[in-house]
């Protein structure tokens, strides 16, 4: 199993990721496998929760999406450090608006840190701002759904039992995978 993993992180990391959804759309489906799980405690929440459910998968593989196209145009190491630095921010907003909680001022500054430094590591060649500009938006609307779904799927853990969130919000993102068939 590592050596398969390891021959396919060498193969997809030594070439430029051509198209986005290619790669959205096989963690979506591929997703469908979480259903081996059902056996060892599935079963069939509430309505709501089930469209939480779905919802999520949904947020998480537009997420993907969104990061897969930052890194076409940008380097691995800067969008994969300013994402890091971003999405606690947009779920710490996300658990502020949901539950009230307010961090400390201590963790109140690190996170001021953690975007500042997202923020200086984006624009690191300022004579490309038009590129750094559409690579700030992917990596911003990504991290804002990645804060979002985090927070959805604690909730989610929470309320039910983990397989079955986990099988929902696989559903979820296989469903929406399977829309990336019909686009051009």
């Amino acid at each position: 199993l590592f050596a398969a993993s390891t021959i396919t992180d060498k193969y997809l990391l030594t070439r430029p990721i051509k198209d986005a959804r290619v790669y959205a759309f096989y963690t979506g489906v591929f997703g469908l496998f979480a259903f081996i799980l059902a056996p060892f405690g599935f079963y069939i929440p509430s309505p709501i929760i089930i469209f939480l459910g779905i919802l999520a998968g949904v947020i998480f593989i537009a997420a993907l999406f969104l990061f897969f196209s930052a890194l076409r145009i940008g380097e691995v190491s800067r969008v994969g450090i300013s994402l890091g630095g971003l999405v606690p921010f947009f779920t710490l907003l996300f658990v502020y608006i949901g539950t009230g909680d307010v961090p400390t001022p201590p963790q109140f500054i690190a996170f001021m840190l953690l975007i500042a430094g997202s923020f200086i590591i984006i624009f690191e060649r300022l004579a490309k701002l038009v590129h750094n500009l559409k690579k700030l938006g992917f990596v911003l609307a990504s991290s804002f759904l990645f804060g979002l779904y985090f927070t959805l799927a604690k909730f989610l853990f929470d309320a039910q039992p983990f397989i079955t969130a986990f099988i929902f919000v696989k559903i979820g993102g296989a469903l929406f995978a399977l829309l990336f068939l019909f686009s051009p």
